[in-house]
């Protein structure tokens, strides 16, 4: 069953969200899997491209999705998901 570029740019990069079960360094395992998505893509965004401009934005909010991810787990989780063993409230 062919499935369109769409679903696998997003079924070969969902995978990312697995960062958080990542020991030591999880940045480059959300890297990894975008770049699993990303030749799909690109896919969309050339053969949309002038003509369908909702499937090119669409393709590069996934994008931007990934690359804001991989940023907040470099700034924020950069040896793993840590927690706060005392508690406290969020924010």
């Amino acid at each position: 069953l062919e499935r369109p570029p769409s679903a696998q740019a997003m079924g070969e990069s969902i995978p990312a969200l697995g960062w958080v079960m990542v020991e030591k360094t999880p940045a480059p395992h959300v890297s990894d899997m975008w770049q699993c998505g990303e030749f799909n893509q690109q896919k969309i965004v050339m053969a949309n491209k002038g003509k369908d401009e909702t499937q090119v934005e669409f393709a590069k909010s996934i994008k931007a999705i990934y690359t804001a991810l991989e940023a907040f787990v470099k700034a924020h989780h950069r040896t793993g998901l840590e927690w706060n063993p005392k508690g406290g409230a969020v924010g």
